[in-house]
């Protein structure tokens, strides 16, 4: 175990997990790796950090050639991940650079987490007493994401706190914040990997979506309209690469058009959802998922849309992998294929014309 000695308790950055071989004596190491994390956290010595974060560490196991990363969080949950494949340490005698490359990349990286650990600790370790105390059913940092604050436009930082999750499945990355300076508002605040920053702007400045403050890296200051860092990247047959991204938009104060029995639904619904892809179609922008879920009625009852996960211009977006089978998919629709005007169109007569009501 690599550690960190605080003032009156040690606290486990990094647990090594590594046998002579792959699944030496029986059991495997990344599981028993998991297990001793579970086991360091669950001692009572580290009750007063525990108590006051998501008890982030890192996992080093593997066997012989063979190592995996993977990273450990304790929110209402016990949470392991892999970031790494299981790597081969072995040394071939030709075309290494390659690989080589990657690996050097993967330990710098493992390094950089390393020391990011050790001062989170001991920022945690000095703030303990300003933390809020962990009490059940009860808002608080540990359950919540690390990042909490974003640069607007004219370079004004806004920070914000948490207060819930916006659903209920345990993977949600949507979540209801409050700013905690400036003027006082409720902010939404999501995690993606791919997001239409451009259409969500092109519409929220038709009034048809809600405003779009921030879509950039997690730090919060580069913002995707402003530099191409966090822009992402769309591979050929649809893949998608790009960095994890926030995205932090004004809150909607209504309810979803699956939230509503249709009978209940504003009259001017269907006009509405239609004069937004109009607006996007125009512009030569794509939605994508135009579901019940991603319409929102505000008070006033007029229909926005609310998730820009896949839009983006015409050509350059595609649907991602793994599309829902319950949906009623437009012909054409498919894992990885280009995401058409006339989907959205289809989507629009499906969901939400009069005819689909029966």
């Amino acid at each position: 175990m690599i550690s960190k000695q605080l003032p009156d308790l040690i606290v486990p950055l990094i647990i090594l997990e590594l046998q002579r071989a792959l699944g030496d004596d029986g059991w495997d190491a990344l599981t028993q790796a998991s297990y001793s994390v579970l086991s360091y956290w669950n001692d009572d010595s580290r009750t007063s950090i525990r108590d006051k974060c998501c008890c982030p560490t890192l996992i080093l196991a593997g066997g012989g050639p063979y190592l995996a990363i993977l990273g450990v969080v304790w929110t209402d949950k016990f949470i392991v991940q892999r970031l790494t494949d299981l790597m081969w340490l072995g040394e071939a005698r030709t075309s290494e650079d390659k690989r080589l490359y990657k690996l050097a990349r993967v330990f710098t990286a493992l390094g950089r987490c390393y020391e990011i650990l050790d001062h989170y600790y001991e920022d945690i370790y000095d703030r303990r007493d300003s933390i809020k105390t962990l009490i059940v059913d009860e808002p608080h940092p540990r359950f919540f994401p690390y990042y909490t604050s974003f640069k607007r436009h004219d370079g004004v930082t806004t920070e914000f706190e948490y207060v819930d999750a916006l659903e209920s499945d345990p993977t949600t990355v949507t979540f209801l914040a409050k700013t905690t300076t400036g003027k006082p508002c409720s902010l939404v605040i999501k995690f993606v990997d791919r997001y239409g920053f451009d259409a969500h702007d092109h519409l929220a400045s038709h009034k048809r979506a809600p405003a779009l403050l921030y879509c950039g890296l997690l730090d919060g200051t580069h913002d995707a309209r402003d530099t191409e860092r966090p822009c992402g990247v769309s591979r050929c047959a649809g893949l998608y690469t790009g960095p994890w991204r926030m995205v932090v938009m004004e809150y909607i104060d209504g309810r979803t058009a699956q939230q509503v029995p249709r009978a209940q639904w504003p009259m001017s619904a269907y006009n509405d959802v239609k004069a937004a892809l109009t607006e996007l179609h125009k512009a030569n922008y794509v939605f994508g998922d135009l579901r019940q879920p991603n319409v929102m009625f505000n008070v006033k009852g007029k229909a926005l849309l609310i998730d820009f996960d896949w839009a983006g211009t015409v050509g350059e977006v595609c649907y991602p992998k793994g599309l829902a089978s319950a949906v009623n998919w437009p012909k054409g629709v498919t894992d990885f294929a280009p995401i058409e005007k006339e989907h959205d169109e289809a989507m629009l007569e499906t969901y939400f014309s009069v005819k689909s009501i029966n």
